[in-house]
């Protein structure tokens, strides 16, 4: 059967132009018709992400990246990040998946938390989704953002106006959570602490941040050291403590250069079961032993964390101590420990001596027997 050359060409067109309305629509919107989407200016950020009913609880900008997280552990339940590839001022800027009047495409990955596993699932999404994001003016804390995301393919849609903050602190009524347990929520109190106290000098780094719980959401006591540099150039450190109560954290004194902060608890009196009252009391000999040995030394003005373990007998009356530092040493920190063996006399806890690190008390007996090493860590 011979085909009219006519009707060939014409077959030819309708193939060929198929195939170009094809694989234009993979590059649009999530649906067959990409959106034209506009930003939200009222609302609290929420939507569905992979499918499941979602309300964000805080925003993080860092990098360029903007993180929109559900859930109050460290991995969230679920989560939706955009990164912009944008590393300077983000205020003012907008991202539209239409690139009618937007800076770049940003990648998207969605992450949600399922039960049995110890870490996220993460889906990346490259294009294939229609979102709308403008910023604000930078504040102190933050910037101010409105979204739209919609993926329909992964069954996400989220929507609303929010604040990013730069650090890892949340806002409440436009103010910071100064409930929230995080290390920079503790470094802003202290740095907020230093200024009203006079101390200047502009942040050079943290370290040795900690907080200790005692089974409730309070009393908890923290911890924030800070290297300082001032105008002219020289380096100092500051150590502040701070307290948790039911009206959350505050600073709450600066301990002095040659001190560490176990052998000063800001908690003088702990309420709970024997065993872990005893034990805070041993670690608290344990400090001020080894604070006196790095003073003697001369390596207090070197170190940047200290931690202390206790290890207690049946009858908490024998216990071994772990007392670990860490060193400055260049842009390292070196680990190191000292090892004691201590015992109550007249309900006072005292360092009898030092002993090796693979020894430790037996729990029945109170008897030093060996033991394997405990793995030091000093960042």
């Amino acid at each position: 059967m011979k085909i009219n050359s006519t009707i060939l060409i014409w077959l030819l067109f309708i193939y060929i132009g198929g195939c170009s309305d094809s694989e234009q629509s993979q590059n649009v919107g999530s649906n067959s018709q990409s959106q034209r989407l506009e930003p939200i200016k009222t609302g609290k950020v929420s939507g569905r992400i992979l499918g499941n009913t979602f309300s964000a609880e805080q925003s993080i900008i860092s990098n360029g990246t903007l993180t929109i997280r559900q859930g109050k552990d460290f991995f969230a339940d679920l989560s939706l990040e955009i990164v912009t590839f944008e590393s300077d001022n983000l205020a003012g800027k907008t991202f539209n998946s239409n690139n009618d009047a937007g800076v770049g495409q940003p990648q998207v990955r969605l992450g949600i938390k399922n039960s049995g596993k110890s870490l996220p699932d993460e889906k990346a999404i490259l294009d294939g989704y229609d979102l709308f994001l403008e910023f604000g003016e930078k504040a102190e804390l933050g910037i101010p953002y409105s979204i739209q995301f919609k993926s329909r393919q992964n069954a996400t849609n989220v929507e609303g106006q929010s604040f990013a903050t730069f650090k890892d602190i949340r806002m409440k009524e436009g103010k910071m959570d100064v409930h929230y347990d995080s290390f920079d929520t503790l470094e802003y109190l202290a740095v907020d602490y230093l200024k009203r106290n006079g101390v200047s000098g502009d942040v050079q780094s943290r370290f040795g941040a900690s907080y200790k719980s005692y089974g409730k959401d309070y009393p908890k006591s923290g911890f924030i050291g800070l290297d300082l540099m001032n105008q002219s150039g020289e380096a100092s450190v500051a150590k502040i403590q701070l307290v948790k109560d039911e009206y959350g954290w505050k600073a709450s004194n600066k301990l002095d250069a040659n001190q560490i902060h176990e052998a000063h608890p800001v908690l003088k009196h702990i309420d709970g079961i024997v065993r872990t009252v005893e034990g805070v009391k041993a670690e608290l000999v344990a400090a001020q032993r080894l604070e006196k040995y790095l003073n003697k030394k001369g390596l207090i003005s070197d170190v940047r964390t200290t931690r202390m373990s206790c290890y207690l007998a049946k009858d908490n009356d024998k216990g071994s101590c772990l007392a670990v530092y860490g060193l400055k040493r260049q842009e390292k920190t070196e680990c190191h420990s000292k090892n004691y063996l201590l015992v109550k006399e007249n309900d006072s806890w005292m360092v009898k001596k030092e002993i090796l690190d693979t020894q430790q008390v037996d729990y029945q007996s109170g008897d030093l027997v060996s033991h394997k090493p405990t793995s030091m860590h000093c960042q």
